[in-house]
Protein backbone atom coordinates (compact mmCIF):
# COMPACT_ATOMS: atom_id res chain seq x y z
CA UNK A 1 0.00 0.00 0.00
CA UNK A 2 1.33 3.41 -0.99
CA UNK A 3 2.00 5.88 1.80
CA UNK A 4 0.98 9.50 1.50
CA UNK A 5 3.78 11.98 2.13
CA UNK A 6 2.97 13.58 5.47
CA UNK A 7 4.23 16.96 4.26
CA UNK A 8 1.57 17.21 1.55
CA UNK A 9 -1.01 15.15 -0.27
CA UNK A 10 1.16 12.99 -2.51
CA UNK A 11 2.18 9.34 -2.56
CA UNK A 12 4.92 9.62 -5.21
CA UNK A 13 6.68 12.87 -4.38
CA UNK A 14 9.37 13.67 -1.84
CA UNK A 15 10.64 17.08 -0.77
CA UNK A 16 13.85 17.46 1.22
CA UNK A 17 15.62 20.42 2.79
CA UNK A 18 14.56 24.02 2.43
CA UNK A 19 14.16 24.12 -1.34
CA UNK A 20 10.36 24.49 -1.26
CA UNK A 21 7.82 24.73 1.52
CA UNK A 22 5.38 21.79 1.39
CA UNK A 23 2.45 24.22 1.19
CA UNK A 24 3.93 25.81 -1.92
CA UNK A 25 4.28 22.46 -3.66
CA UNK A 26 0.74 21.54 -2.68
CA UNK A 27 -0.43 24.81 -4.24
CA UNK A 28 1.56 23.98 -7.37
CA UNK A 29 -0.17 20.60 -7.60
CA UNK A 30 -3.48 22.46 -7.57
CA UNK A 31 -2.33 25.05 -10.12
CA UNK A 32 -2.68 27.91 -7.64
CA UNK A 33 0.88 29.28 -7.59
CA UNK A 34 2.28 32.12 -9.66
CA UNK A 35 2.72 31.44 -13.39
CA UNK A 36 0.25 28.59 -13.53
CA UNK A 37 -2.32 29.85 -16.02
CA UNK A 38 -2.94 27.97 -19.27
CA UNK A 39 -0.95 30.66 -21.07
CA UNK A 40 1.96 30.21 -18.68
CA UNK A 41 2.14 26.52 -19.61
CA UNK A 42 2.36 27.39 -23.33
CA UNK A 43 -0.56 25.14 -24.26
CA UNK A 44 -1.12 25.00 -28.03
CA UNK A 45 -4.23 26.76 -29.37
CA UNK A 46 -7.22 24.44 -29.45
CA UNK A 47 -6.04 22.34 -26.50
CA UNK A 48 -7.03 22.57 -22.86
CA UNK A 49 -4.63 22.01 -19.98
CA UNK A 50 -6.38 18.71 -19.24
CA UNK A 51 -5.99 17.55 -22.84
CA UNK A 52 -2.30 18.43 -22.91
CA UNK A 53 -1.68 16.59 -19.62
CA UNK A 54 -3.57 13.55 -20.91
CA UNK A 55 -1.48 13.53 -24.09
CA UNK A 56 1.74 13.76 -22.09
CA UNK A 57 0.57 10.94 -19.80
CA UNK A 58 -0.11 8.62 -22.74
CA UNK A 59 3.37 9.32 -24.14
CA UNK A 60 4.94 8.67 -20.74
CA UNK A 61 3.02 5.40 -20.32
CA UNK A 62 4.01 4.09 -23.76
CA UNK A 63 7.65 5.10 -23.30
CA UNK A 64 7.78 3.55 -19.82
CA UNK A 65 6.40 0.28 -21.22
CA UNK A 66 9.29 0.19 -23.69
CA UNK A 67 11.88 1.04 -21.03
CA UNK A 68 10.77 -0.97 -17.98
CA UNK A 69 12.30 -4.31 -19.02
CA UNK A 70 15.68 -2.56 -18.76
CA UNK A 71 15.29 -2.90 -14.99
CA UNK A 72 15.07 -6.70 -15.05
CA UNK A 73 16.94 -7.90 -18.14
CA UNK A 74 20.17 -9.71 -17.31
CA UNK A 75 21.54 -9.81 -20.87
CA UNK A 76 22.18 -6.05 -21.02
CA UNK A 77 25.63 -4.62 -20.43
CA UNK A 78 26.00 -1.63 -18.13
CA UNK A 79 26.63 0.54 -21.20
CA UNK A 80 23.43 -0.73 -22.86
CA UNK A 81 21.45 -0.13 -19.68
CA UNK A 82 22.75 3.43 -19.42
CA UNK A 83 22.05 4.09 -23.10
CA UNK A 84 18.45 2.93 -22.74
CA UNK A 85 18.03 5.06 -19.60
CA UNK A 86 19.31 8.15 -21.41
CA UNK A 87 16.95 7.47 -24.33
CA UNK A 88 14.00 7.24 -21.92
CA UNK A 89 15.24 10.43 -20.24
CA UNK A 90 15.28 12.36 -23.51
CA UNK A 91 11.71 11.28 -24.29
CA UNK A 92 10.58 12.12 -20.76
CA UNK A 93 12.04 15.62 -20.74
CA UNK A 94 11.28 16.48 -24.37
CA UNK A 95 8.03 14.76 -25.37
CA UNK A 96 6.43 14.54 -21.93
CA UNK A 97 7.56 17.77 -20.26
CA UNK A 98 8.33 19.96 -23.28
CA UNK A 99 12.04 20.72 -22.76
CA UNK A 100 14.45 21.26 -25.62
CA UNK A 101 17.25 18.67 -25.60
CA UNK A 102 20.78 19.95 -26.07
CA UNK A 103 23.50 17.38 -26.71
CA UNK A 104 26.37 18.01 -24.32
CA UNK A 105 28.38 15.50 -22.30
CA UNK A 106 30.95 17.71 -20.58
CA UNK A 107 30.57 21.08 -18.84
CA UNK A 108 33.84 22.87 -18.06
CA UNK A 109 34.13 25.22 -15.09
CA UNK A 110 37.21 26.37 -13.15
CA UNK A 111 39.45 23.87 -14.96
CA UNK A 112 37.16 21.01 -14.01
CA UNK A 113 35.07 18.84 -16.31
CA UNK A 114 31.65 17.72 -15.12
CA UNK A 115 30.17 14.74 -17.02
CA UNK A 116 26.48 15.26 -17.81
CA UNK A 117 24.08 13.29 -19.99
CA UNK A 118 22.58 16.30 -21.79
CA UNK A 119 21.02 19.71 -21.19
CA UNK A 120 17.29 20.38 -21.20
CA UNK A 121 16.48 24.00 -22.06
CA UNK A 122 19.93 24.83 -20.66
CA UNK A 123 19.46 22.87 -17.42
CA UNK A 124 22.08 20.16 -16.85
CA UNK A 125 20.88 16.59 -16.39
CA UNK A 126 22.95 13.82 -14.81
CA UNK A 127 21.90 10.24 -15.50
CA UNK A 128 22.64 6.84 -13.99
CA UNK A 129 20.87 3.62 -14.86
CA UNK A 130 18.63 1.91 -12.32
CA UNK A 131 18.93 -0.06 -10.11
CA UNK A 132 21.58 2.52 -9.17
CA UNK A 133 19.93 5.18 -7.03
CA UNK A 134 20.34 8.91 -7.38
CA UNK A 135 22.50 8.95 -4.24
CA UNK A 136 24.75 6.02 -5.26
CA UNK A 137 28.33 6.99 -6.18
CA UNK A 138 29.30 5.86 -9.68
CA UNK A 139 32.78 5.76 -11.29
CA UNK A 140 31.51 7.23 -14.58
CA UNK A 141 30.43 10.37 -12.69
CA UNK A 142 33.90 11.40 -11.58
CA UNK A 143 34.76 15.09 -12.08
CA UNK A 144 37.93 15.44 -14.12
CA UNK A 145 40.34 17.89 -12.52
CA UNK A 146 38.61 17.59 -9.16
CA UNK A 147 39.22 15.27 -6.24
CA UNK A 148 38.79 12.23 -8.53
CA UNK A 149 36.23 10.84 -6.08
CA UNK A 150 33.16 9.11 -7.48
CA UNK A 151 29.95 11.14 -7.48
CA UNK A 152 26.31 10.22 -7.38
CA UNK A 153 23.93 11.69 -9.93
CA UNK A 154 22.63 14.01 -7.24
CA UNK A 155 25.97 15.20 -5.83
CA UNK A 156 27.37 15.69 -9.33
CA UNK A 157 24.59 18.02 -10.48
CA UNK A 158 24.58 19.76 -7.09
CA UNK A 159 28.35 20.38 -7.25
CA UNK A 160 28.02 21.66 -10.81
CA UNK A 161 25.23 24.08 -9.91
CA UNK A 162 27.21 25.36 -6.92
CA UNK A 163 30.35 25.88 -9.01
CA UNK A 164 29.00 27.29 -12.29
CA UNK A 165 26.98 30.51 -12.18
CA UNK A 166 25.60 29.79 -15.67
CA UNK A 167 23.34 27.14 -14.17
CA UNK A 168 20.93 27.56 -11.29
CA UNK A 169 18.64 24.54 -11.68
CA UNK A 170 19.24 20.99 -12.88
CA UNK A 171 17.99 17.42 -12.73
CA UNK A 172 19.21 14.00 -11.62
CA UNK A 173 17.56 11.04 -13.38
CA UNK A 174 17.85 7.26 -13.24
CA UNK A 175 14.82 6.08 -15.19
CA UNK A 176 12.73 5.30 -12.12
CA UNK A 177 12.96 8.72 -10.43
CA UNK A 178 13.59 12.33 -11.34
CA UNK A 179 14.95 14.92 -8.92
CA UNK A 180 14.85 18.71 -9.33
CA UNK A 181 17.91 20.39 -7.81
CA UNK A 182 18.89 24.04 -7.26
CA UNK A 183 22.27 25.63 -6.50
CA UNK A 184 22.69 25.06 -2.79
CA UNK A 185 21.11 27.53 -0.41
CA UNK A 186 22.50 25.30 2.36
CA UNK A 187 25.77 23.42 2.07
CA UNK A 188 24.97 21.19 5.03
CA UNK A 189 21.45 20.01 4.23
CA UNK A 190 20.56 18.84 0.70
CA UNK A 191 17.37 20.19 -0.81
CA UNK A 192 15.43 18.77 -3.74
CA UNK A 193 12.03 17.84 -5.14
CA UNK A 194 11.76 14.23 -6.33
CA UNK A 195 9.10 12.19 -8.12
CA UNK A 196 8.93 8.40 -8.25
CA UNK A 197 8.37 7.70 -11.94
CA UNK A 198 8.17 3.94 -11.49
CA UNK A 199 5.43 4.25 -8.89
CA UNK A 200 3.47 6.69 -11.03
CA UNK A 201 3.71 4.91 -14.38
CA UNK A 202 3.67 1.29 -13.26
CA UNK A 203 0.38 2.03 -11.46
CA UNK A 204 -1.07 4.25 -14.20
CA UNK A 205 -1.49 6.95 -11.57
CA UNK A 206 -2.73 9.92 -13.57
CA UNK A 207 -3.38 12.08 -10.49
CA UNK A 208 0.25 11.80 -9.37
CA UNK A 209 1.48 12.29 -12.93
CA UNK A 210 -0.52 15.51 -13.05
CA UNK A 211 1.30 16.69 -9.90
CA UNK A 212 4.64 15.96 -11.58
CA UNK A 213 3.65 17.67 -14.82
CA UNK A 214 2.37 20.80 -13.10
CA UNK A 215 5.56 21.12 -11.03
CA UNK A 216 8.25 20.16 -13.58
CA UNK A 217 6.92 21.24 -16.99
CA UNK A 218 9.46 23.08 -19.17
CA UNK A 219 7.58 26.36 -18.81
CA UNK A 220 8.55 26.32 -15.11
CA UNK A 221 12.20 26.78 -16.14
CA UNK A 222 11.60 29.76 -18.42
CA UNK A 223 13.37 32.90 -17.25
CA UNK A 224 11.11 35.95 -17.05
CA UNK A 225 12.61 39.05 -15.44
CA UNK A 226 15.46 36.86 -14.24
CA UNK A 227 13.25 34.35 -12.40
CA UNK A 228 11.92 30.90 -13.15
CA UNK A 229 8.50 29.88 -11.83
CA UNK A 230 10.35 27.82 -9.22
CA UNK A 231 12.21 30.94 -8.02
CA UNK A 232 8.89 32.75 -7.63
CA UNK A 233 7.43 29.84 -5.67
CA UNK A 234 10.41 29.94 -3.30
CA UNK A 235 10.03 33.69 -2.78
CA UNK A 236 6.29 33.31 -2.30
CA UNK A 237 6.92 30.68 0.37
CA UNK A 238 9.46 32.89 2.12
CA UNK A 239 7.03 35.81 2.15
CA UNK A 240 4.22 33.59 3.45
CA UNK A 241 6.46 32.34 6.25
CA UNK A 242 7.68 35.77 7.34
CA UNK A 243 4.68 36.64 9.57
CA UNK A 244 4.96 33.27 11.32
CA UNK A 245 8.68 33.77 11.92
CA UNK A 246 8.07 37.26 13.31
CA UNK A 247 5.32 35.94 15.60
CA UNK A 248 7.62 33.17 16.82
CA UNK A 249 10.43 35.65 17.41
CA UNK A 250 8.04 37.83 19.44
CA UNK A 251 6.85 34.86 21.49
CA UNK A 252 10.42 33.82 22.28
CA UNK A 253 11.35 37.38 23.29
CA UNK A 254 8.28 37.65 25.52
CA UNK A 255 9.05 34.28 27.14
CA UNK A 256 12.64 35.32 27.86
CA UNK A 257 11.51 38.60 29.39
CA UNK A 258 8.97 36.80 31.58
CA UNK A 259 11.62 34.30 32.64
CA UNK A 260 14.07 37.11 33.44
CA UNK A 261 11.53 39.05 35.45
CA UNK A 262 10.72 35.95 37.50
CA UNK A 263 14.40 35.23 38.08
CA UNK A 264 15.36 38.71 39.34
CA UNK A 265 13.52 38.51 42.71
CA UNK A 266 15.15 35.14 43.36
CA UNK A 267 18.60 36.53 42.68
CA UNK A 268 17.97 39.57 44.90
CA UNK A 269 17.07 37.38 47.88
CA UNK A 270 20.33 35.44 47.67
CA UNK A 271 23.11 36.62 50.07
Amino acid sequence: MKKTNKKFNSTCCDIQGALFLPDQIQQAFLGKNKRQSIDDYKILPGLTLKEECSRAFRIAQASWDRFKDTLTRTDLSEADRLSRTKEWGRIFFNSVLGYTIQSQTIIECDERQYPVAFLVSNLPVTVVSAPAGLDDARPELTVIGGSQSKKSAFTLVQDLLNADTRYKWGFAFNGTAVRLVRDAMSLTRPGYLEFNLQEILANDDYAEFLHLWMALHASRAELIDGNTAWDLWIKEGEEAGQPAREALRGSITEALLTFGQGLLPILKTKP
